[in-house]
């Protein structure tokens, strides 16, 4: 059965809103970050933390990594964790270690970015338009397994795809089944990549 384009029209708004949404959320830690991290620091126990977090990361110990990859993954960091493997590889931990590590955190971080998708829809977007995600999850189930694990081997911002995924309320053990898939795939890519450097 055909979909009306009235309902195509209110989803293609409701994809509209939540991007913007992501983005000005994004855009706007960028911005002001040093006053966000500042503010935070003013509290004994953040800047405590802070100075732990640092010191550990400056060594470049495991928990650092652990960490890096952690905030990495979140979608509102613009930073990306693939830089820390090769880091860590040269230094001479084990590969599967870390890559174990790294596909654990990322993980973590990816279940936080789904939960904030998912409460952007409930709180924000669902009085914008109500049940309008038929036609896309349709379409996702076409093609899920090949877009959420591409989008996790690429160099790509996938960790906004886990908020749109959230938005959309797919089934959270696939999307995290996929994405696992995905990447286990980059760092097995990442680690034939080293062996080449290093061979070079």
């Amino acid at each position: 059965m055909k979909q009306p384009r009235l309902l195509k029209d209110s989803y293609v708004r409701e994809i509209i809103i939540g991007l913007f949404i992501i983005i000005s959320i994004y855009v706007l830690v960028l911005v002001f970050w040093n006053n966000i991290l500042q503010f935070f620091l003013q509290f004994p126990f953040i800047n405590s933390l802070h100075q732990i977090v640092l010191s550990e990361i400056e060594r470049k110990s495991v928990l650092g990594l652990n960490i890096m990859t952690f905030l990495g993954g979140l979608f509102f960091v613009a930073y990306p964790p693939e830089v820390l493997f090769l880091v860590y590889a040269r230094i001479g931990y084990n590969i599967l270690y870390i890559s174990a590590m790294m596909i654990f955190y990322t993980l973590l971080a990816q279940l936080v970015n789904y939960g904030i998708g998912f409460f952007i829809e409930k709180k924000i977007l669902h009085r914008f338009v109500k049940d309008r995600k038929r036609e896309f999850m349709t379409s996702l189930k076409k093609y899920d397994v090949v877009f959420i694990v591409v989008l996790n081997i690429l160099p790509l911002p996938a960790d906004i795809l886990s908020v749109l995924l959230g938005m959309m309320k797919y089934d959270l053990k696939k999307a995290m089944l996929f994405t696992f898939i995905g990447k286990v795939l980059k760092y097995v890519f990442l680690g034939i990549l080293f062996f080449v450097m290093k061979a070079f």
